[in-house]
């Protein structure tokens, strides 16, 4: 059998002629193969380091940066020692709470399939028995539209006293925008952050839950407009949103920390970090002269100073100011993601010149590259452009008494 290489490695004119098979050089496939499982490393020791810095915040959480003015960029300015971050509604020194009207004895539950309801469905029964036991009527319902209308039903008829979202939330952003203002609401957190029922300092325990309902307290919370569709947490733009959008178009059911694993990985790959446009309302002015424009890769705006993994990107973000906080970081790649992360994980990301921050209570995000994502609340919100306002005391909340208010 004639090789088809000659003598001198090359190709013979009776392999051509014959229409012969051509031999792979082994040096260019291991090569090639090298380049893959490298490429393949790098990216599994870039999530590895995310997972490993996100856990060290678990344990570590120093003074962060403090703010400039009211509405102005940031000055970089370190903040005092001792000085706590306002993670929570406890934190919040301008809150204002009212006892709910003890005559509404109805309650409506919305549960989400798709929130762990199917494993925590006895959490979700004993929430409504303890809630029968102490003389409300439960309503359990799973539609929005089911919801929507006789929760509007029942609050005109003065019998609802609060609709409890079990889920996580997005269950709780969904409620919000299907019930009135000043209908109450309380969490029963289900999902995977679980970011504001943390900040309410609310846990998964039945009894705890339907002491809120009884005995809690209502409070007014600022809220923020996107589009057409209303949030409570923060909106990113970027990274994140990218995997958000890609973890829930192949979303099958409860998500798990575990589900982010492959489509951050896919992001890695495959993110272009296109430029973004920030421009954000100075002075509460509603002249096109008085807004200032960030340009950025990676975009963050807050309402509360909650963000997944217990990040504070936003330490000074307050439901009860009447603002929005952003937090923008200009250079795009995945080593530079890396860096401001570590400067967010220490406090100091806020000193970092590639950071700009400011408060404002209107804004538009934009970008030259098509369909780039931003994500509300950890859902999919939709692609730029964007517009966002604040709505202040929008929301309405059920939260435990304070010691001011048992002595009261």
């Amino acid at each position: 059998m004639t090789s088809p290489l000659n003598h001198e490695g090359k190709e013979s004119p009776n392999a051509r002629a014959s229409g012969g098979s051509r031999t792979r050089n082994p040096r260019i496939t291991n090569a090639v193969l090298c380049r893959l499982k490298l490429r393949w490393h790098t990216e599994l020791i870039t999530l590895c380091n995310c997972i490993i810095l996100v856990k060290v915040r678990r344990f570590w959480r120093p003074a962060a940066c403090h703010l400039g003015g009211p509405l102005g960029i940031n000055d970089r300015s370190p903040r005092p020692v001792g000085l706590q971050i306002r993670d929570s509604i406890c934190n919040d020194w301008r809150m204002e709470t009212q006892a709910p009207d003890p005559g509404r004895r109805d309650v409506m539950m919305l549960v989400n399939p798709r929130a762990g309801w199917r494993s925590r469905e006895q959490l979700v029964q004993d929430v409504a028995d303890s809630l029968k036991d102490r003389d409300f009527q439960v309503h359990v319902v799973s539609e929005i539209d089911q919801l929507r209308e006789q929760a509007a039903e029942l609050w005109s008829a003065q019998r609802l006293r609060a609709v409890v979202a079990a889920g996580g939330d997005g269950t709780v952003s969904l409620t919000a925008n299907l019930v009135a203002p000043d209908v109450p609401i309380v969490t029963l957190p289900l999902g995977t952050e679980n970011l504001l029922a943390k900040y309410l300092k609310i846990t998964a325990d039945a009894q705890a839950v339907a002491d809120v309902v009884q005995q809690g307290r209502q409070v007014r919370l600022d809220a923020g407009l996107a589009g057409d569709r209303m949030f409570l947490l923060m909106i990113g733009c970027g990274f994140d949103a990218d995997v958000v959008r890609r973890l829930h178009a192949a979303r099958t059911g409860h998500i798990q920390r575990l589900s982010y694993a492959k489509p951050i990985l896919d992001s890695i790959r495959n993110y272009q970090y296109p430029e973004l446009r920030i421009r954000f309302l100075r002075d509460d002015s509603a002249d096109e002269a008085e807004y200032e424009e960030i340009r950025a890769c990676w975009a963050f705006v807050a309402n509360l100073p909650r963000y997944a993994a217990n990040l504070s990107i936003f330490p000074d973000a307050s439901g009860t100011d009447g603002l929005l906080d952003v937090c923008t970081f200009k250079e795009g790649s995945l080593w530079k993601g890396l860096w401001y992360l570590g400067g967010v994980l220490l406090g100091q990301h806020k000193n970092l010149d590639e950071c700009v921050t400011c408060k404002t209570t209107k804004l538009r995000i934009e970008s030259d590259a098509d369909e780039v994502p931003y994500q509300l609340d950890g859902d999919p919100g939709g692609t730029l452009p964007v517009d966002i306002e604040i709505l202040p005391q929008r929301l309405t909340l059920l939260v435990k008494p304070s010691d001011k208010d048992e002595q009261n």
